[in-house]
């Protein structure tokens, strides 16, 4: 049928715990969404591949346009992923446990096609492993290696060992057991609790004050990996574990309690 017939098909079959965009169930819940909200959202704004687009605009007007448009395109196409996993329960619920879009290409799609389908994921994905490693190894090499102050030879081997550092360590963590949900959620929380406090207190501040930067940089960053060391899925847990706040978006709060702090020490 038409879109509209095929969508209140499919919102008919969906089971009523998954057509709740916000769960309210109890306040443990609602937190625990913001948490994840939080750091999916303010988590990537100061992520360098972010910062790269905006500074290559011609203008500030076009750098704003870009990143509205992005924000909506965003939403739009992340929506497909979600709308593909619900149709999968409905039309192929043997498939259930398995690779969603491998067993639908697989149910639908000509040979062929599957292949062309999963060359083109995989193309996306080295993409964007290729940007995830590039991006803090230039970070590296200019800021912590000193290669800018190098001649060029010196600077293409100050990158390439930045590359190397950055693929390993990588690697490292890829094999320590985490699926991908979690790094990509520990990734995200990373920039939250680190670098969204100095981004905003330089943007929106007084003044940049690089003391209180680097002193919310390291608390925030030591509460939140405090918290995972010891293995605390809530804020505080033997202090407020009625509450359940989440970890990160805690972490950044007192990440901008310390800014705050030290810039008035500082002022």
């Amino acid at each position: 049928g038409s879109v509209a017939a095929g969508w209140t098909t499919l919102w008919a079959a969906v089971p009523a715990e998954r057509q709740t965009l916000i769960p309210h169930d109890s306040a443990g819940a609602v937190v625990g969404w913001i948490g994840v909200l939080a750091i999916g959202s303010l988590g990537n704004l100061p992520g360098q591949d972010l910062m790269q687009r905006i500074f290559a605009s011609r203008s500030a007007r076009t750098a704003s346009a870009a990143c509205v448009l992005a924000g909506v395109a965003y939403l739009l196409l992340g929506a497909l992923p979600i709308l593909v996993g619900l149709a999968a329960d409905v039309v192929a619920p043997q498939t259930q446990g398995e690779s969603t879009l491998t067993a639908l290409a697989g149910l639908f799609l000509s040979p062929v096609m599957s292949t062309v389908l999963l060359l083109a994921v995989v193309s996306a994905v080295l993409s964007t492993i290729d940007s995830a490693i590039l991006s803090p190894a230039s970070v590296l090499s200019e800021n912590l290696f000193g290669a800018r102050t190098k001649p060029p030879e010196q600077r293409l081997a100050a990158s390439r060992r930045a590359v190397a550092l950055v693929a390993t360590v990588s690697c490292v963590v890829a094999y320590l057991g985490a699926d991908a949900y979690e790094l990509l959620e520990s990734a995200y929380a990373l920039g939250l609790v680190s670098l969204l406090v100095p981004l905003l207190g330089g943007v929106w501040g007084r003044r940049a004050d690089e003391r209180a930067a680097l002193a919310s940089m390291a608390v925030g960053t030591g509460t939140w990996v405090l918290h995972m060391v010891l293995g605390w899925e809530s804020f505080a847990q033997p202090l407020l574990a009625p509450a359940a706040l989440p970890v990160a978006l805690c972490s950044m709060l007192v990440a901008a309690g310390v800014y705050a702090i030290q810039e008035r020490r500082s002022g």
